[in-house]
C-alpha cells in the first residue's frame, strides 16, 4: 500500500502501474565502463574477425519446445537464432524486411508479401511463396495445436503469385498485421518438418483406429456365432456385419501400415528445430543443457560479404537453477554472459571483475481499463487512478531503481513514442477530487 490510513483508492494503487521496464546483463569486463558494449566497439574489436568457440550461457529452467508455434517457450532467445522472422526490428523498433523483401498493401483488406530470394532452410528446404503459404496454413489448421493461431484470425486467405510472392486476404483492415509477422507467426519454419508433425499424429491416429476396428471385429464374430447357433436370417445378417468389420479393419490396418511407415524416422518440431538462421541444433539433454551450432550456409554473411558468419562455433545454454551457482560459475570462467536479477545490482555494481549493461527493454508495465464498462468508463475515474499511482516510488521498491517512467505506451526510444506526453504526476489528493466529481465519494470500494 502507498497510504497507511484507509484509502478511496485502495485498490488502483495496488494494480495501477505505468513503467518502462529495463533489463541486466553482466559480462567479463572488456574495456572502460561504457553505457552500451557497442559504444566502445572500435577499442578490442578485431579487424578481421576470428573463428571459432562456443559462447557459454546460464539458464535457470528448461528451454522448453522448440516449435515457437507450440507451448511452452522458455528462451525466445535461443528461438531467435534458430529460426528468423519476416520482418524484425531495427533500433528504434520499427518493423523491417528481413525474410521479406517488401510487402504492398493493395488496399485496408489485401496485402502483397514478396520473400527474399537465395534462402534455405537448413534442412536444404528453400524458402520461397509455396513455403510461406504452408506454414501461415499450417497455424490456423486448428489440428496442428499452434498457440499463435489466434493471432492470425483475421487473416482469410493465402494465394500464391509467383514463386516468391503470396496475396493475404483480411476480413477488416488489419493495422497490426506487420507487427504479428514481426513476431511467432513470422519465424519461418522448414515445411518438411510441420509436415512430420501432421506424419507422425496421423500414423498414430489411424494406429488408435485399427486397433479399435480389431475390437469391433472380435465383438462381431462373437454375435455371429452366437447367431449362428440360434439359426435363422439374425445369423445372416450378423455374418455379413462381421465380414464389414473384418474388412474395415484390413483396411485401416493397411493404411496404419502405410502412414506407420511414411512417419519412420520423422521427428516432431517441437524436439527438430529447422529454420533458416545462423544457428542449428546439435545436441541436447533436455533438462541439463542445450547446444547449437554455427550454420555454415547463412544466407545474410553472403549477402554482406562475410560468408563466414556466424564467427562462434556455437552456443551451449547449461541449466542451472540457482542464480548463486550461476554466478560462482560465471566468476570461475565458466559462463561468457549471465543474466542477473535487478535484486543483485547493487550487490555486485562495483565489483571490478565484471561488466554490468543496463539495456533499454521495449515493453511497460501498466493497467488496461475497460472503457466500455462502469466506473473506468469515466475519464475522471481513469485519470483518478493514474494520479493515485507514485510511480518513483514503484521504480525504487519493485524495480530496485532499473526502470523509467512511463509517459504512454511507448518508450521513449521507440519510433511511436509521443514526445509531448509527460509521465502523469502523483497528486492522491487531486485523486480523491478526480473521484468525487465522478460520483464516487466513498471510492472504489
Amino acid at each position: 500500500m502507498l497510504f497507511k490510513e484507509k484509502s478511496h483508492l485502495r485498490y488502483a494503487l495496488v494494480l495501477a502501474i505505468s513503467l518502462l521496464v529495463a533489463g541486466l546483463m553482466v559480462s567479463p569486463i572488456w574495456a572502460e565502463k561504457k553505457s552500451s558494449p557497442w559504444e566502445n566497439w572500435d577499442h578490442y574489436k578485431q579487424e578481421k574477425p576470428v573463428r571459432g568457440g562456443y559462447f557459454r550461457i546460464a539458464a535457470g529452467i528448461d528451454v522448453g519446445l522448440l516449435n515457437p508455434n507450440h507451448w511452452p517457450v522458455m528462451d525466445w532467445g535461443l528461438i531467435a537464432s534458430i529460426y528468423e522472422k519476416l520482418l524484425s526490428t531495427d533500433g528504434i523498433f520499427r518493423e523491417v524486411p528481413w525474410l521479406l523483401e517488401s510487402y504492398n498493401y493493395l488496399d485496408a483488406r489485401n496485402i502483397i508479401l514478396t520473400v527474399r530470394k537465395g534462402v534455405t532452410f537448413t534442412d536444404g528446404s528453400v524458402f520461397n511463396a509455396k513455403t510461406l503459404k504452408y506454414q501461415l496454413d499450417w497455424i490456423q489448421d486448428k489440428g496442428n495445436g499452434a498457440w499463435s493461431r489466434a493471432w492470425l484470425k483475421p487473416l482469410l486467405s493465402t494465394t500464391i503469385v509467383d514463386e516468391y510472392s503470396v496475396k493475404l486476404n483480411f476480413n477488416k483492415p488489419w493495422g497490426s498485421f506487420l507487427g504479428i509477422i514481426a513476431s511467432v507467426p513470422g519465424y519461418a519454419i522448414s515445411p518438411k518438418v510441420l509436415q512430420a508433425d501432421i506424419d507422425i499424429k496421423e500414423a498414430k491416429q489411424l494406429v488408435k483406429k485399427a486397433k479399435k476396428a480389431r475390437k469391433k471385429v472380435k465383438k462381431a464374430e462373437k454375435k455371429a456365432k452366437e447367431a449362428a447357433e440360434k439359426g435363422g436370417a439374425t445369423a445372416e445378417k450378423a455374418a455379413a456385419k462381421a465380414k464389414k468389420a473384418r474388412e474395415q479393419a484390413v483396411k485401416l490396418e493397411e493404411q496404419a501400415k502405410a502412414a506407420a511407415a511414411k512417419a519412420e524416422g520423422l521427428k516432431k518440431s517441437d524436439n527438430n528445430p529447422v529454420g533458416t538462421a545462423k544457428f542449428m541444433l546439435e545436441d541436447r539433454n533436455p533438462g541439463n543443457w542445450i547446444k547449437i551450432k554455427r550454420n555454415p550456409d547463412w544466407w545474410y554473411g553472403k549477402t554482406v560479404g562475410h560468408p563466414d558468419m556466424p564467427y562462434m562455433d556455437g552456443v551451449i545454454r547449461t541449466i542451472i537453477p540457482d542464480p548463486s551457482v550461476q554466478l560462482a560459475n560465471f566468476r570461475a570462467g565458466k559462463i561468457d554472459v549471465l543474466y542477473i536479477a535487478k535484486a543483485d545490482y547493487e550487490k555486485l555494481r562495483n565489483d571490478k571483475q565484471i561488466k554490468i549493461y543496463k539495456p533499454n527493454l521495449n515493453w511497460s508495465v501498466g493497467l488496461r481499463f475497460n472503457h466500455t464498462r462502469k466506473p473506468f468508463n469515466d475519464i475522471r475515474v481513469r485519470k483518478a487512478v493514474s494520479h493515485a499511482i507514485d510511480r518513483k516510488a514503484l521504480i525504487q521498491g519493485l524495480e530496485f531503481g532499473i526502470a523509467r517512467e512511463a509517459s504512454n505506451f511507448f518508450p521513449d526510444d521507440h519510433w511511436a513514442h509521443n514526445p509531448n506526453l509527460k509521465p502523469v504526476s502523483y497528486q492522491p489528493e487531486l485523486s480523491k477530487k478526480l473521484l468525487v466529481e465522478a460520483g464516487y465519494p466513498d471510492g472504489l470500494v
